[in-house]
């Protein structure tokens, strides 16, 4: 009853929260907690109470376990975390390293995934990718070799400048086209670069043909062309300029023009010689009858004798052009040649000793065999000699070389002199029929020369300078046999 007292007055005490009054009460060890609620109209109380310690030793027992439980989940979710991210993080750095390898050039880091998941597609999307890029990667180096050979190996020089003017490539056919010899030759470079510029800086198309001339005394033609470098979307990119050494088809060319040229003066000529050569047989037969009858006039028999003369010199000439005309066939055969020369030199000795002329011979002793026809050899040789002489009416230095030269499949003859030398004007007219500076002269000589070098296989050119001389060179091949 004491005790319903005091819980009593300590309900009075206590204030109302929701409708309810909660009531503590300390009874020796034990804590009890009361809970009541005023019932209405009569005042009454109504509660019920528990003991609190065993609530309490419960409660801690629950957050006890609840925290074991929670540091137990903590740990396996931090475990499941590393994990995944190792699960994730490896395949992806072995990703990175394999975009790495490929982005140096090597395309065989596959990567062995045996996954099905996003990874495992990612990894067999990335070896495909791979795979195309290294097969497509070959292509271009086979059609970069391709490229490469093709340029390594045309006969056509190719420079390629940038937008910049600078050049960007060269092939192994332009620089053996720049060269002098052994020596690089720095004109036909500047040359070839300036049209390209001007070619890139215009877009004008250039076709053009130019000579050279070489130091040592020898000249290169090249033919050359430009065009724009453009890419598929018509970008220009810089220009390109290819060439071509056509020097020895310029000199076949030559040749053939000068074939035709001949032919068809040979035709021309031999129709007027003989028409011409006719009436001269009559009038020299009539001035012959007249001489007879006026033996006894002198100054008859002298007019009539230079008419004769003249005569006969006209009826030389004639001849001269019918032996232009129409040639004898050589008569080829193997004879050393060395001999030769020095034959045909001994039979001008004494021509070219009366002009004044020191001789000098170069010819070497080595025995060389050609299939020319002798005669025609000879004449060769002595028409030189005398247009040489000619060219040193007030004397000189006759020089006369004769052998093979570097291996060559050929004997060249070499016959100089340091007479008054040809004007470069007319230097490539010189073997035209009828074309002469000397007024007594009938052209024919040099022009005789010329068709007899061809008959006997062989080349012939000449170079000079004003007030220092000229000089012939002939090519003849040699016999296989003997060489």
């Amino acid at each position: 009853m004491k005790d319903n007292l005091v819980l009593l007055d300590k309900l009075k005490e206590t204030k109302e929260d929701n409708g309810f009054y909660q009531v503590r009460v300390d009874s020796g060890d034990d804590r009890f907690l009361f809970i009541f609620k005023q019932v209405y109209p009569r005042g009454w109380y109504v509660g019920t109470g528990i003991v609190i310690n065993s609530v309490s030793s419960s409660l801690l027992e629950i957050q006890k376990y609840t925290i074991f439980v929670a540091i137990i989940f903590a740990i396996i979710a931090v475990e499941l975390t590393i994990g995944i991210a190792h699960n994730l993080s490896k395949p992806i750095k072995k990703l990175v390293e394999a975009c790495n390898s490929t982005s140096t050039g090597h395309f065989n880091k596959q990567l062995n995934l045996k996954r099905t998941d996003e990874i495992g597609i990612l990894a067999d999307a990335f070896n495909n990718m791979l795979s195309k890029i290294e097969q497509n990667t070959e292509q271009l180096k086979e059609l970069k070799e391709v490229n490469e050979d093709i340029l390594r190996s045309t006969t056509t020089g190719i420079i390629t400048i940038d937008n910049a003017g600078q050049v960007s490539s060269i092939n192994r056919a332009a620089e053996n086209i720049m060269r002098d010899g052994e020596q690089f030759n720095q004109d036909i470079h500047d040359y070839i670069l300036q049209l390209s510029q001007r070619a890139l800086n215009t877009g004008e198309q250039i076709n053009d043909l130019h000579k050279f001339n070489f130091s040592g005394g020898g000249e290169k033609v090249i033919e050359i062309n430009t065009s724009l470098l453009t890419n598929e979307k018509g970008s220009i990119n810089g220009a390109l300029c290819s060439f071509n050494d056509i020097t020895k088809r310029k000199e076949f060319e030559e040749k053939m023009e000068q074939i035709d040229k001949l032919t068809s003066l040979g035709q021309l000529a031999a129709g007027l010689a003989h028409e011409i050569r006719n009436p001269l047989a009559g009038m020299k037969t009539s001035a012959q009858v007249l001489m007879s009858r006026l033996k006894d006039n002198q100054s008859s028999v002298m007019f009539l004798d230079k008419i004769v003369s003249e005569i006969d010199r006209v009826n030389k000439l004639v001849s001269d052009i019918l032996n232009f005309a129409k040639p004898k066939e050589p008569r080829l055969e193997i004879i050393e040649i060395t001999s030769l020369t020095k034959e045909a030199a001994e039979l001008m000795g004494e021509h070219i000793k009366n002009s004044n002329v020191l001789l000098r011979e170069r010819i070497t002793k080595t025995n060389y065999y050609a299939r020319i026809d002798k005669d025609q050899f000879k004449q060769i040789l002595v028409n030189l000699i005398i247009n040489s002489l000619k060219a040193m009416d007030q004397g000189g230095q006759l020089t006369i070389e004769g052998g093979r030269q570097e291996e060559e499949p050929y004997f060249t003859l070499v016959i100089a002199d340091t007479g008054r030398g040809i004007s470069p004007e007319i230097i490539d007219r010189i073997f035209d029929p009828f074309f002469t500076t000397d007024s007594e002269g009938t052209g024919l000589g040099l022009s005789v020369v010329k068709r007899l070098v061809v008959q006997n296989n062989g080349d012939i050119k000449v170079t000079s300078q004003l007030r220092e001389g000229t000089k012939f060179t002939i090519k003849l091949p040699l016999v296989e046999e003997a060489m």
